[in-house]
């Protein structure tokens, strides 16, 4: 399995179903998993040439990412998006969107 693919007997059918332009659609959450791949990539190589909390920040943001993508490929395996907190829904290319609710469910 590629890392910015997944294949399609892994995905739940209900996702599989959503349209291309549902904001928790498969080919929106690929994508978003490819630029959270490539966040926690560069910020993995900056971490190397920094030190002190700038090397603790960029290796905290890469963490983040990688938890993210996480989320994001359980969601594509269950059909349950669950990183809420606080009663609002955090999603989207950089997780900069959020919604009321906690959780969405296809």
């Amino acid at each position: 399995m590629a890392t910015n693919t997944m294949n399609k007997k892994y995905i739940n059918k209900r996702v599989l179903a959503l349209p291309n332009k549902h904001r928790f659609s498969v080919k929106n959450i690929l994508f978003w998993i490819k630029t959270q791949q490539e966040i926690a990539n560069q910020c993995h190589k900056q971490a190397f040439s920094l030190k002190g909390t700038k090397q603790l920040r960029i290796q905290a943001k890469q963490k983040n990412a990688d938890v993210y993508i996480r989320e994001m490929r359980s969601y594509l395996r269950t059909g349950l998006w669950t990183n809420g907190a606080c009663g609002q829904l955090f999603f989207g290319k950089l997780e900069e969107e959020r919604t009321k609710g906690d959780y969405f469910e296809a």
